[in-house]
């Protein structure tokens, strides 16, 4: 019964240590145990690391505070330096800093920046020694200017071998000597003299073109353009005189000669052309429309800034410049001549080139030379009284005419009434077209010093020998 009740109990007890999981308690209770036993090492590996990070905070602590410092070291350079920019654009060196970044300008100081600075000095000098003249009305001068920029700052011995050569690049920067002009009992930079001298050139020139408007509207359209407008009238109508002549001058040859007065095209697209030009300085002013007015103004604008520039570039003075003005305003520039020709039914109009020209036979060649001359020298004789000389002279005359051409040009000659003295080896002007004329041979023995006149008179009908008497 004992022994029942013992196997019973052992039955009870395992069954209850099997619903605790036993086995998981004490594998759980050996975990612990090791554990435990661990733990007195790893204690003393943390607290040897401990001490290390104290060691390594502390070190980081120190150079911090001398990050910090430099940090502010730097900051007093940088500031400094600013200081020294402002001062730059205070005295008017923007110009120098728009055409170039800071960035640049201090790249190029740090190649080679004592040879730079040098360099440029000697170029100053060199300059100012050519033109030392020219600008000594502006007072220029050269001054120290010294920038502030303040006491150093305290440095400790760690931060001399860094800081030191940065302080003293920019207490050498601090200086500047300047290159002063005086305008007006104030001192200007060359920068700020320049830009007064631009001001005042475009005040001038604004002054100068209102006074220019009114010279075009009031001198040009008026006395200046009535001039101009009655010259051209007289050259077409000189040219129109000269046509009828040299249509009514026919040679044997039949050749017949006419002129042209072309007008040019303008050169430049603010340039009127000729024909157009001439049209409005021939119309009325006071009918004419604005915008006509306006274009021949930017014509003559136009031609005045042509001749004011060709006499500063030549750098020539007021007298050159006024010389220039007269030739751009000179109508006969404003044309071209062309020559033309016909040959009876043979050749009809044609423009008188050089190729045409020289396919011309020698006498041929001799008319197309005369005949516009003589018709020139009659249409500008016209404009004389009826009682002055029409007085031509001709060297070697009519060299190359053949007789019968020979015949007509002095024809043309009586015909128009000159009274003409020529020397010749060959021609003696005793054709039926002349009516009266007197002849004077030149006489010169061999080798004599002397040179004797042998006088002829023809009538019309025969020459003759003139006593001593009759002579003059």
């Amino acid at each position: 019964m004992v022994l029942s009740r013992l196997k019973k109990t052992i039955e009870a007890l395992a069954r209850q240590l099997e619903e605790m999981d036993a086995d998981a308690i004490e594998a759980r209770i050996a975990q612990v145990v090791a554990r435990l036993t661990a733990i007195p090492g790893e204690l003393g590996r943390i607290s040897r690391e401990l001490g290390q990070r104290e060691q390594q905070q502390q070190s980081l602590a120190v150079g911090l505070e001398q990050v910090r410092r430099r940090c502010q070291l730097y900051q007093r350079l940088l500031s400094s330096w600013q200081d020294l920019v402002k001062a730059e654009e205070l005295r008017s060196f923007g110009g120098v800093l728009e055409k170039k970044s800071l960035t640049e300008l201090m790249q190029a100081r740090r190649k080679d920046r004592e040879t730079t600075l040098l360099a440029l000095a000697q170029r100053v000098e060199k300059q100012y020694a050519l033109h030392r003249d020219e600008i000594a009305e502006y007072r220029f001068s050269l001054r120290e200017c010294p920038d502030e920029i303040g006491e150093r700052p305290e440095i400790s011995p760690e931060d001399e071998e860094i800081f030191l050569p940065r302080w003293e690049a920019l207490q050498n920067q601090a200086s500047r000597q300047l290159a002063l002009t005086e305008t007006g009992g104030r001192p200007l930079s060359p920068y700020e003299q320049l830009l007064e001298l631009e001001h005042h050139l475009a005040e001038q020139e604004s002054l100068l073109s209102e006074q220019d408007k009114q010279i075009y509207q009031e001198i040009i359209m008026n006395s200046i353009g009535r001039t101009i407008s009655d010259r051209i009238y007289g050259a077409e109508d000189w040219i129109r005189k000269m046509n009828r002549l040299m249509a009514g001058s026919e040679t044997s040859s039949a050749l017949r000669f006419r002129l042209e007065w072309k007008p040019l095209t303008g050169e430049e697209d603010q340039e009127l052309d000729t024909a157009e030009l001439v049209e409005l300085l021939h119309s009325d002013p006071e009918l004419m429309k604005e915008e006509d007015m306006k274009r021949l103004e930017a014509h003559f604008a136009h031609r005045i800034g042509r001749a004011r520039e060709e006499a500063e570039a030549q750098e020539k003075d007021a007298e050159a410049f006024q010389a220039s003005v007269r030739a751009q305003l000179d109508y006969r520039r404003w044309f071209r001549f062309r020559l033309y020709y016909d040959k009876g039914e043979q050749i009809k109009r044609r423009e008188l080139t050089d190729k045409a020209f020289f396919r011309f036979s020698g006498g041929e060649k001799a008319m197309a030379m005369y005949v516009p001359l003589f018709s020139a020298a009659y249409s500008r004789y016209m404009d004389a009284g009826a009682e002055a000389p029409r007085l031509i002279t001709l060297d070697e005359a009519f060299a190359g005419v053949d007789e019968q051409n020979m015949r007509d040009m002095f024809r043309l000659v009586e015909q128009m009434g000159f009274n003409y003295i020529m020397n010749s080896q060959a021609v003696w002007g005793d054709y039926d077209v002349v009516p009266s004329l007197n002849i004077y041979e030149l006489l010169r023995p061999l080798n004599a010093g002397y040179v004797s006149l042998l006088p002829y008179h023809w009538n019309g009908r025969e020459k003759k020998v003139m006593l001593e008497a009759e002579d003059g």
